[in-house]
């Protein structure tokens, strides 16, 4: 990415390094370069280069731990495909950009309103959000991925000062929230924001949930999570602790309430289903990290074993590993490779980091005791093909059996669903956050199983979307940030490696205790992050500059919208009927140009939709015998003095011409005259058997047409 425009970088650093030893040419550069006096000028190019051989293998810039792809799941469109990929992946779709161009000029509170628009938990996931976003970011492929979590965390810690929030009046209707974890909250905060009463009926004596009750006090403080709890019910949230809903109690929250939203999350450790687990020193692990937030004492031993690759065995394994002897071990067993875990990476590499060994490719069989120690007995597996979810897929090899000696073994394999007041059943539908009961709906854990917070908020926020969609209303929302800058500025901005900084964290050989291990960032060094942001939500052209034959073209327009007719043939009678609309609402789009694009997918690799812009793009060629050959594609001609736009496709060819005050379309199965907002004047069916006929493709031509005449080259017209 940056193409053919990184070059200047390149000029400029040399340019730098010229002046810096004072050369006059590129001879008395490489002699002055290399540090030393009396060498030829082919003997210091030699000790140039292996100087910066080594530099390069010892630089941390050039090593890879996973590898880059910004690539998503969003569809590539032929119109409107700009969308920063952070936003498409975050669980939430915050809007990233946004508040880092804000933190960038130092609006802190702005910046803070933005977050707070659709994450109302900004404190505790700018500490412990898995920031899958940052996975995506642009400038991954450039340099280093923007710190995005940590900016959020620093504008949480200081964007406050003059904070209100946009609330809609009353509406009259009740909603009953079961659970005061992250889920429920975050309904509750959109819920209450739009005018509802809300009120939150919670099992324990705190709210927060698991985040409160499992996370530990190294990942996360107790008064962040604490200022996002408070900010909820500063709005007017009503929290009911203590309060176990059973059959009776749920009956009467559907009775007393407009809706119902359960947020329950999923609190029941799965069990291993093998011999020997109900032993004593086999702890849940949910228990052992809600004890060990309570301060209560718990018998441990020398030896631990944590079974699983989850989040919560990474909890479980550095909680443990600062309450162990110095002497100590705490090893986790996984059936699969590290590189399948689905915990955060940064969640495996710190365990790894403070002295815990991933036993990789080991099943548990059965727990045994004997003389005063569990014995964990294991298979060997090897990896297979993969599973449903993409991850390769272990399997036994038999008669491959070895055993582990330990004074503690915590199974932390994933987490149940635990509801008794309502069946089961009833819960799912395949409508998203909808139940099978009137008015009952459902999100986070309680939905998915156990997952990430950031998901479990954002199930609550498009679950308060989908309820408001119910009785026509919406959460209250704001106008985007416009960060100003035309098309050339932002692609030089993208043709500039910025290396970012990196987290800090504590040194590993001084955690044992519960001290938080990443800092946050310093005030310079989050503006300096959060400016190096490409603001890839207003330009991207990413195919564009990675094209070697600069055959991916960005070209500008004035957003459109046009109304659609569908003409519908009954006998000898044609009815013209509205058929939606059809509206272009980016500045900057792209075309392919088909005599330039060799296919080579280097636009593919790079486009951060889950689409191929060589393909998908509008396909324009530059010559008509270049046209007439392709499958697929338009061009752009006079005839008679008219401007043409030829269309080939699998329904053969189709033609669009400006003739002034209208158009004329003809394709091979009609003929048509359309006024220039695309109202049908008058259509004839060229085929008896032809019934209707649609239009979006003449509104798409057209399009083209005014917006790409001015890449062909012609002597007259």
């Amino acid at each position: 990415p940056g193409g053919f425009g990184r070059l200047k970088q390149y000029t400029d650093n040399l340019d730098r390094a010229f002046q810096d030893v004072q050369a006059t040419s590129i001879e008395n550069f490489i002699i002055k370069s290399d540090g030393t006096k009396g060498l030829t000028e082919q003997e210091a190019a030699l000790l140039n280069l292996n100087k910066y051989a080594g530099e390069v293998i010892e630089s941390d810039k050039y090593k890879k731990t996973r590898e880059p792809n910004i690539k998503t799941y969003r569809k590539l469109e032929h119109f409107d495909c700009i969308k920063a990929p952070c936003v498409t992946t975050c669980p939430t779709h915050q809007d990233i950009p946004d508040y880092l161009f804000q933190a960038a000029q130092k609006n802190l509170d702005e910046a803070f309103r933005i977050i707070l628009r659709t994450n109302p938990f900004p404190s505790t996931l700018g500490m412990v959000c898995d920031h899958m976003c940052q996975s995506k970011c642009t400038r991954i492929n450039y340099d280093n991925p923007i710190l995005i979590r940590e900016v959020k965390r620093f504008v949480s810690e200081r964007g406050k000062e003059n904070f209100k929030q946009i609330t809609q009046a009353a509406n009259g209707k009740k909603i009953a929230i079961i659970g005061a974890g992250p889920s429920g909250l975050s309904c509750a905060h959109f819920m209450d924001l739009s005018g509802f009463e809300v009120k939150v009926f919670e099992t324990k004596n705190i709210s927060g949930g698991m985040v409160a009750d499992a996370i530990p006090s190294f990942r996360l403080t107790a008064e962040s999570l604490d200022s996002d709890i408070q900010r909820i019910k500063n709005l007017g949230v009503e929290i009911n602790y203590n309060q176990k809903i059973d059959k009776n109690k749920f009956n009467e929250l559907q009775q007393d309430f407009d809706y119902v939203y359960i947020a329950t999350g999923a609190q029941k450790a799965k069990k291993l289903g093998i011999p020997g687990e109900s032993l004593k020193g086999v702890l849940d692990p949910l228990k052992f990290l809600s004890d060990i937030k309570r301060n209560k004492q718990i018998e441990i031993g020398e030896t631990v074993l944590i079974l699983g690759g989850g989040n919560t065995a990474m909890d479980a394994a550095r909680t443990m590993k600062r309450l162990i002897p110095e002497n100590g071990k705490v090893k986790i067993v996984y059936r699969r490779t590290k590189n399948e875990m689905p915990a955060e990476f940064e969640e495996i590499m710190a365990a790894i980091e403070e002295g815990i060994e991933i036993i990789e490719l080991a099943s548990p069989e059965k727990i045994e005791k004997k003389n005063g120690k569990l014995l964990l007995s294991c298979n060997k597996m090897k990896l297979s093909e993969p599973d449903e979810e993409g991850r390769a897929r272990p399997v036994k090899i038999e008669g491959e059996l070895f055993t582990l000696e330990a004074d503690t073994i915590v199974p932390a394999i994933g987490q149940d669903l635990d509801i008794d007041f309502v069946d089961n059943n009833l819960l799912f539908k395949e409508e998203a956050y909808k139940t099978a009961l009137e008015n009952v709906f459902i999100g986070g854990d309680a939905l998915r199983g156990a997952s990430t917070v950031i998901k479990a908020v954002a199930d609550g926020r498009f679950a308060a979307k989908t309820i408001l969609e119910e009785i026509n209303q919406s959460i209250p929302d704001y106008n985007q940030t416009t960060k100003g800058g035309d098309f050339n500025s932002h692609i030089i901005k993208r043709s500039n490696r910025i290396h970012g900084e990196q987290i800090t964290e504590s040194n590993p050989e001084n955690r044992n205790n519960f001290k938080l291990v990443v800092e946050a960032l310093d005030e310079d060094t989050a503006i300096q992050e959060a400016s190096r942001c490409l603001y890839c939500d207003e330009v991207c052209s990413i195919c564009d500059t990675v094209c070697p034959n600069r055959a991916n073209y960005t070209y500008e327009i004035d957003p459109v919208e046009f109304s659609l007719q569908k003409a519908v043939k009954n006998k000898d009678q044609i009815e013209l009927i509205d058929n939606g609309s059809f509206s272009i609402n980016q500045k900057y789009q792209v075309v392919n140009i088909g005599d330039f694009c060799n296919e080579c997918g280097n636009c593919t690799i790079f486009c951060p939709t889950s689409g191929k812009p060589f393909a998908d793009k509008p396909k324009i060629y530059l010559n008509f015998y270049s046209f007439n050959d392709a499958g697929e594609g338009y061009f752009i001609n006079y005839f008679g003095g008219m401007k043409t736009i030829m269309y080939r496709g699998k329904d053969g060819i189709k033609t669009l011409t400006d003739a002034g005050e209208i158009f004329l379309f003809d394709t091979d199965k009609i003929i048509a005259k359309f006024s220039r907002d695309f109202k049908i004047i008058e259509i004839n069916f060229k085929k008896k058997d032809m019934t209707e006929a649609t239009f979006e493709d003449a509104v798409k031509m057209s399009v083209l047409m005014k917006h790409l005449d001015h890449i062909y080259y012609r002597n007259e017209k």
